[in-house]
């Protein structure tokens, strides 16, 4: 506990040494905010998988598809209401393609049953002229002799001059385009490039970017294609665009709170520029860190807030109990408890940092350097200020081996 004292005794008698220090803490830590604030979200969703996943799971294994193929075996899907949509849907695709810079574009094909259907044409006058001669030819009498002749009638019988449609198409064609109540032809598939993997944030968003709004000028529509990097980054979009708003009140939210706690307007603005330190510190440590937000993380920067008052506010409430004096002790009976409090959270975010999801890791990284810079705030950063204010002595009072006891009591020892 002496040693505890001691700690105490030096944050008050260094105070000045301590906010140069923190000062240049500061001054550091706007390269880090900066950081953040250009780059906030992980698009990366490499970086979110099961990591044994990576090396011998599902991903290894998907790595091991693709290769050979030029194609993704995982393409986005779009459905359509109609015929004429289904009809328009490829052309409109390659059109975005053929627009696209090369180097940044991800479509690769775009497939539909009406694709494998032929193509009308300029020369389809002349394909039915020679359809009839071909079926002229096998109608001739001498094929009945013929070894192929049930073979040859049948090809005869097939040979339609009228145009194919889509119940033409062999099952196994069709099959991955049929629905489930029967119908057919108004899905297509929209393939990405096989080299260009959209779990990387560059070649999503520009995924994302060319097939989130396909216009369909014969049918006056827009359509969207949809798939599992979709939704991915729709909830990373719902952070950028939910995420600073919803922060916003939890800051406010707690900042008020903490005004009523502090039993004080002075007091109350001291404990939220505490907790806008602490939140600084933490965001700045995510930027030199590279710690990125995603839909799991987000988490821990509310919960931050919550402790970055909690802390520095018990503190404060026995600082004010003991009259501003004795630094030492204060530290060494409620600070304890404090570092106490932290340090057994710590302990439980660090067990999450051995997680095979790297998402999961990230929130336990995030919330540790949370709990690091409150507890800072709390224990070193709080008395530093009040001894700048005026409060606290040079040094701690010693502490007295006995305390006096009332009439009829024990003594009290403090150890």
């Amino acid at each position: 506990m002496g040693y505890t004292v001691a700690t105490g005794d030096f944050f008050v008698r260094r105070y000045k040494l301590l906010i140069g220090v923190f000062i240049v803490i500061s001054l550091v830590a706007i390269h880090g905010i900066r950081v953040v604030a250009e780059n906030p979200l992980e698009y990366d969703f490499d970086k979110l998988r099961n990591k044994i996943s990576k090396v011998k799971g599902t991903a290894a294994f998907e790595k091991d598809i693709r290769r050979p193929f030029a194609t993704s075996n995982s393409p986005s899907v779009v459905l359509l209401d109609s015929a004429i949509q289904a009809e328009e849907i490829c052309p409109a695709v390659r059109a975005i393609k053929a627009k696209a810079d090369p180097v940044k574009n991800v479509i690769h094909t775009c497939s539909s049953l009406y694709d494998i259907l032929p193509k009308p044409n300029a020369d389809r006058a002349a394909q039915l002229a020679a359809f009839t001669r071909i079926r002229a030819l096998l109608a001739n009498k001498l094929i009945k002799y013929a070894k192929e002749a049930e073979l040859l009638g049948q090809l005869r019988d097939q040979m339609r001059t009228d145009p194919p449609t889509l119940q033409d198409i062999p099952i196994q064609l069709s099959r991955p385009f049929r629905e489930k109540d029967g119908s057919v032809g108004k899905i297509a598939f929209v393939y990405p490039i096989n080299e260009k993997s959209i779990n990387k944030g560059e070649n999503l968003l520009s995924f994302i970017g060319a097939l989130g709004a396909i216009e369909l000028p014969k049918s006056g529509t827009t359509v969207s294609a949809a798939g599992d990097a979709f939704i991915l980054a729709d909830l990373l979009e719902g952070i950028k665009k939910d995420g600073p708003l919803v922060a916003g009140l939890a800051f406010g939210g707690v900042a008020l709170i903490s005004v009523f706690l502090a039993g004080g307007l002075r007091a109350g603005l001291l404990m939220c520029f505490l907790l806008a330190l602490s939140t600084s510190w933490m965001i700045a440590a995510q930027g030199w860190f590279g710690i990125k937000y995603n839909f799991f993380n987000f988490i821990a920067l509310p919960l931050t807030f919550g402790i970055g008052v909690d802390y520095p506010i018990n503190v404060y409430l026995r600082c004010r109990e003991e009259k501003f004096r004795n630094f030492g002790r204060i530290l060494a009976s409620s600070g304890m408890a404090v570092f106490l409090c932290s340090l057994t959270t710590i302990i439980g975010y660090a067990t999450l940092l051995g997680a095979t999801s790297q998402a999961l890791a990230s929130f336990g990284r995030l919330a540790i350097i949370g709990e690091i810079t409150c507890i800072v705030s709390a224990l070193i950063v709080l008395p530093v200020l009040l001894r700048t204010a005026g409060g606290f002595k040079d040094r701690a009072d010693p502490l007295p081996a006995t305390a006096t006891a009332a009439p009829g009591e024990n003594p009290v020892t403090v150890n």
